[in-house]
């Protein structure tokens, strides 16, 4: 239910759009990056880890970025048409339980 109301209810998701889903390898994550790939939007996941980054993967997210690592000495930043913070716990979880978008 979360990831329908996520996906439909919170904000429309509808083709063209550029979804960021954190902790995509979890459960909610993989309901939410597969029903987002049906509505035709291109899913981008965080992952804590490399298992948790295959999971997001078969579950539909184009790409996906390891929260828990740097690249270039920097952290990996995403902006998407829709994001969703707070899902799940972990390094994650002192964001704010909310939905934002990018402009």
């Amino acid at each position: 239910m979360t990831a329908v109301s996520l996906s439909t209810r919170s904000y429309a998701v509808r083709a063209g759009d550029v979804v960021l889903v954190h902790a995509a390898g979890g459960g909610t994550g993989q309901l939410l990056t597969q029903l987002c790939r049906h509505l035709g939007a291109t899913v981008i996941g965080t992952a804590s880890s490399e298992r948790k980054a295959s999971v997001a993967s078969a579950a539909g997210a184009r790409h996906v970025l390891r929260y828990t690592q740097q690249v270039g000495g920097r952290k990996q930043v995403a902006c998407s048409t829709y994001t969703v913070w707070g899902v799940g716990t972990g390094p994650m979880q002192h964001l704010p339980r909310s939905v934002s978008r990018c402009t």
